[in-house]
């Protein structure tokens, strides 16, 4: 996930590779936790915002998978917390792989919409870019 350096796996992989390191204690690692936690809550808090068309539309299936994607985040930041208790190596690995599965769906979505925007410019601009 180097393209997104504040990616979901990029925080969490920093956050666990700094308490490894002895640069966080567990306190400090669990509060960082509960800031992440309060970022992908609000990235989720943002999703149900977002009005969509009809349950079968591409824009309903493309926000599915985005609250799917924090799902999967927040999965990790539970495993992460039993991490900081027990330091269990097989957990930490766990909740990077949730992190980055949940990461890498975002990112496609990210792509999708760029892509989507880029398509809407042309149409309304009729390709050329309006400046």
């Amino acid at each position: 996930m180097e393209q997104y350096p504040n990616s979901p796996y990029h925080i969490a992989a920093t956050l666990v590779q700094q308490f490894d390191q002895g640069q966080l204690d567990p306190p400090a690692f669990l509060s960082n936790l509960d800031q992440f936690e309060a970022q992908v809550k609000g990235w989720y808090e943002q999703l149900d915002q977002i009005q969509v068309g009809d349950e079968a539309s591409e824009e309903q299936q493309l926000m599915e998978d985005a609250k799917d994607s924090l799902e999967l985040v927040y999965e990790a930041v539970e495993l992460l917390r039993g991490y900081a208790r027990d330091r269990n190596p097989e957990a930490a690995a766990e909740a990077l792989r949730l992190a980055d599965e949940g990461s890498r769906v975002m990112a496609e979505l990210i792509g999708i919409t760029e892509d989507n925007m880029d398509r809407l410019e042309n149409d309304f601009t009729g390709g050329s870019i309006v400046g």
